[in-house]
């Protein structure tokens, strides 16, 4: 049997959209924060499919991961930093985001979903279009 690398791209990331399906019934059911920590989580692990980094380098891949990925959050470069440290790691080390998820701005619940959103079709499509693994891009 021939290997169909692109067959196997393709549930990759019919899988991993599955995954992002199921935070928004995880927010829908409102529980946001812990969609949100979801979210980030999903952010940093397409960030190490992509750029396989070595432990100790999840900052620098994922704020890399973003300001590629993410094309249609305007500024999201500058609020990288902001991602991370108050949002990623205060969710994934402390189990809280201590900073107030508003309504209208990048850092609402909806605003990561869309920098999820964003990411994960920039990548899919870049691995689909050149048949190509994320750590192959």
């Amino acid at each position: 049997m021939k290997y169909d690398k692109s067959f196997y791209i393709t549930a990759f990331f019919e899988d991993f959209r599955e995954r992002i399906s199921n935070i928004k019934k995880i927010i829908d059911l409102g529980f946001k924060e812990e969609g949100v920590i979801l979210s980030l989580c999903q952010i940093d692990a397409l960030a190490n499919f992509r750029y396989k980094q070595r432990f100790g380098e999840n900052k620098k891949y994922f704020k890399k991961f973003v300001r590629e990925y993410c094309k249609n959050v305007p500024k999201i470069s500058t609020y990288t930093d902001d991602l991370y440290i108050y949002f990623r790691c205060a969710g994934i080390h402390k189990g809280r985001i201590p900073i107030l998820l508003t309504k209208h701005s990048v850092f609402s619940v909806q605003g990561i979903l869309a920098i999820l959103e964003d990411c994960f079709n920039s990548i899919e499509q870049a691995c689909l279009k050149n048949d190509k693994w994320p750590h192959e891009l």
